[in-house]
């Protein structure tokens, strides 16, 4: 779930920063502002932010590397007794 959420974290941190500015102030439910911050902060060789973002980048890379992942790698069939049935415990 951690390399989901990095992988998902990094989808969303380009996302927003392909977007001109006003633009990805506007999409995001977190504070735009401090993004923002954060993001020209990382341009400064002492930023407190590199490591986090070095941190993402790696996990994201494992997880893109991993292989291709499906919905029917599943050991255990769902009660419908098709693996491609979704079903959330």
């Amino acid at each position: 779930m951690k390399k989901f959420t990095s992988l998902v974290g990094s989808i969303f941190i380009g996302l927003i920063t392909s977007y001109g500015q006003d633009a990805h102030l506007r999409l995001c439910i977190w504070d735009g502002e401090w993004m923002n911050e954060v993001k020209n902060n990382l341009n400064q060789e002492d930023s407190p932010f590199i490591p986090a973002r070095e941190t993402l980048l790696q996990e994201a890379d494992q997880v893109l590397n991993g292989g291709v992942y499906s919905v029917t790698f599943k050991d255990i069939t769902p009660p419908g007794g098709n693996k491609y049935d979704y079903m959330s415990m």
